[in-house]
């Protein structure tokens, strides 16, 4: 039997860490995954130009495209760089991770308090430089 990763607490929605079900990644899985063992700002390292391939960035494919119509990372994964924004479990914060800028963090998780909810990856309309694999929008 699998168990919500969300439950209701108050009339509002919260997330259960110690649930076995499916859900959103977090911020950190998410630009885990979009990067692709990468150590650049993008899944294709440094090179900006190689994301022609993989990303639909600064409207010059004009709209939104299917998933899968680009090419996919080295994980396998398509759209990760720029084509629609994409919700991740995390919930907004500024600061985002800033707590972390002096220490490693493993996996760290973004705030469970309620607002607005993290988006990654970024849309079509997006400029390369938005395109980076740790962008990050509320």
């Amino acid at each position: 039997d699998i168990e919500s990763p969300y439950e209701i607490v108050d009339q509002l929605p919260a997330i259960n860490d110690a649930a076995m079900g499916y859900r959103l990644p977090t911020e950190a899985e998410w630009e885990y995954a979009c990067l692709a063992g990468s150590v650049g700002p993008y899944a294709t390292g440094n090179d900006k130009d190689a994301l022609n391939g993989i990303a639909n960035y600064g409207n010059r494919l004009g709209r939104p495209l299917p998933v899968g119509s680009l090419g996919a990372n080295a994980f396998g994964l398509f759209d990760m760089h720029v084509n629609v924004n994409e919700w991740v479990q995390d919930t907004w914060s500024p600061t985002g991770y800033l707590e972390f800028k002096d220490k490693v963090a493993v996996d760290p998780r973004g705030p469970r308090s309620q607002g607005l909810r993290v988006t990654r990856g970024g849309d079509f309309f997006y400029d390369v430089l938005d395109a980076r694999g740790t962008a990050r929008y509320a």
